[in-house]
């Protein structure tokens, strides 16, 4: 599993060779799934010359590097993945690789299986997505029994701590209480 990459322009060659080197280490250990947690931008509302967000250079290489690691992978966007009103999340043009299934909003409802592995996607909610997030109830209806099930998300846990000042506050955007996480059932 893989998370918060945020990649940049100004470091894009180092972060893809970074995750060039996890995946071959993933495939030395023989890793069947790659699940990958959001957050693969640091900004995705920094728009290249032609208007396109986030900068195409940075489609291209996740694209490259995700063509040399060749696992399937199944991913979520993150609150950093989000770019403007009309295109919901930068994460939509790696889909089109055939090996990628990216979980949105659109497509989060429906689990996705992979061979005896069940992952339900979690994306990190927009202000206008909050209200119709996942109850823990909707979330443990879509666990396959049998399966190894996973709850792949991006959210704030309600009294997690950011740091040792600030700790995540009931009502928080796309913030989930830990409590109904672990009765959820799920394996992971």
């Amino acid at each position: 599993s893989l998370c918060d990459l945020h990649w940049q322009t100004i470091s894009l060659r180092e972060q893809a060779q970074i995750l060039r080197r996890a995946g071959a280490q993933m495939r030395q250990r023989n890793v069947e799934l790659i699940l990958f947690g959001g957050d693969l931008f640091e900004d995705a509302r920094i728009f290249d010359r032609h208007g396109r967000a986030p900068p195409a250079t940075m489609i291209c290489a996740a694209q490259d590097v995700l063509a040399e690691i060749r696992k399937p992978v199944i991913a979520i966007p993150g609150n950093h993945d989000e770019t403007t009103e009309t295109e919901r999340h930068a994460l939509a043009p790696l889909a089109s690789h055939p090996l990628v299934t990216v979980l949105d909003w659109d497509t989060a409802i429906l689990p996705v299986q992979h061979g005896d592995v069940n992952v339900i996607g979690v994306p990190w909610p927009s202000p206008e997505d909050v209200a119709g997030r996942f109850s823990p109830a909707e979330l443990r209806s879509l666990l396959a029994p049998g399966k190894l099930n996973v709850v792949l998300m991006h959210a704030e846990i309600t009294g997690a701590r950011l740091n040792r000042y600030k700790a995540i506050r009931e009502g928080s955007t796309g913030a989930y209480r830990l409590e109904d996480l672990m009765d959820l059932g799920a394996d992971l």
